[in-house]
């Protein structure tokens, strides 16, 4: 007996929670395994040919075409974006724990990017023709492993920002502990996407039949899905313990970040009130900006420039509000498709949505360059003569700059 998924062009897969890529085997007589059905008509599979190519493509464009062209704008922006991340902070800034930090994201942004937006517009393309498993797990392994080592990186993020804000006056983080928890990201990152990999696989679905008098030609898809002989309990705890450490970890980075916008506030009224620059006494100004420094004393080390401090701690909040809600949608989806029974007559339109919020995820891959060029001066600055420098006919020479910033 084949295990196989029934699937029309007016349903969604049931249960389908991540698709992604495989290819198919050919066959030139278009025919299958055969065997003998209980009413002796002989189902005849059929997994490749004119009518495979026509579902595939009336399914592309009619449900899939707006994640398409969604992925790729996203390709076309996280490629060159992350790149000059991985430039500008890897060349051209001064080595902190920030910078540290915001050079993994990229890393890991990039690799998203490369691997996994890629695959997903191949996929996408031919959505019902493929049949390459050891691509559709190693697909799933690397988004799993990005994903999940972002999250461990934004969480350390969050309890650094944390400590200089409430307690300036303690031990900062070591250059080497940095080191030993990015260490730890990717490792985690790797163990929690093995699931991902042997769950992942072709799945085969039956896209229509043909009888005849002898024979039942039965044109089955190919694709990236929980493969062919799954049980569905595992699709459902994955889904579960994906969900729940989801949540659990963006509740943590809430409440962190909120201490630190507290303090924030706190700490710009303070020095408003108290403004050191204004047009009193030598000794009145002295005054005043003691008092302003001991008031700021619980939010900002003494020996941080406020202002530096904020903008590095808005930058980074924005990277983390990206990622948390980029994937609500996704989670919500997903968790809806695998415990809901399987809705019929669902229309085109609904089914591209449903497509558009499984893919939301990797939003958080391509925006965060957008992010540093709004709020990071020295981004934006290194960046354009990054650009310049390789698009100009008149340079003979590359001399890097010296590295000109600092990240609190």
């Amino acid at each position: 007996m084949k295990n196989t998924t029934y699937f029309s062009m007016n349903t969604l897969f049931n249960g389908s929670t991540h698709p992604s890529t495989s290819l198919v085997t050919s066959s030139s007589n278009m025919t299958g395994n055969t065997s003998e059905d209980a009413d002796n008509l002989i189902n005849t599979f059929i997994s490749s040919g004119l009518k495979i190519d026509a579902i595939n493509d009336k399914y592309f464009s009619t449900v899939l075409l707006p994640s398409f062209v969604y992925a790729c704008v996203l390709l076309t922006v996280g490629i060159p974006g992350n790149s000059l991340v991985v430039y500008v902070y890897g060349f051209k800034s001064k080595k902190t724990v920030s910078r540290l930090f915001i050079l993994t994201l990229a890393i890991l942004d990039l690799i998203n990017c490369l691997f996994s937006i890629s695959t997903e517009l191949f996929l996408m393309w031919n959505f019902l023709k493929f049949d390459f498993p050891a691509i559709c797990k190693i697909s799933r392994f690397i988004t799993s492993f990005c994903n999940h080592s972002t999250t461990i990186v934004l969480l350390t993020i969050a309890i650094d920002r944390f400590r200089k804000i409430r307690h300036p006056l303690k031990t900062k983080m070591k250059m080497s502990t940095a080191k030993r928890i990015m260490i730890f990201s990717m490792i985690f990152g790797c163990l929690t996407g093995i699931p991902f990999a042997l769950f992942y696989g072709t799945k085969t679905l039956v896209l229509t039949t043909v009888v005849t008098d002898t024979q039942r030609f039965v044109y089955e898809g190919k694709t990236c899905l929980p493969r062919d002989g799954l049980d569905i309990i595992y699709k459902e705890i994955l889904l579960i313990v994906l969900s729940i450490a989801h949540v659990v970890s963006d509740v943590i980075l809430v409440v962190l970040y909120s201490f630190v916008g507290k303090a924030v506030l706190s700490s710009n009224k303070s020095f408003r009130r108290v403004d050191p620059t204004s047009n009193k006494s030598h000794s009145n100004r002295k005054i005043s900006f003691e008092l302003g420094r001991r008031n700021t004393s619980r939010s900002n080390s003494t020996s941080s420039v406020p202002g530096n401090v904020s903008r590095t701690n808005t930058m980074l909040f924005l990277v983390t509000l990206v990622f948390i809600l980029s994937f609500v949608p996704y989670l919500i989806l997903a968790y809806i498709r695998t415990f809901q029974s399987e809705t019929h007559n669902t229309s085109s339109l609904h089914k591209a949505i449903q497509q558009l919020f499984l893919r939301s995820y990797f939003l958080n891959s391509a925006v965060n360059p957008i992010v540093y060029c709004f709020v990071c001066k020295h981004f934006r600055q290194e960046a354009i003569t990054g650009i310049r420098r390789m698009f100009s006919r008149n340079q003979t020479k590359y001399r890097p700059s010296r590295p000109t910033a600092i990240h609190n």
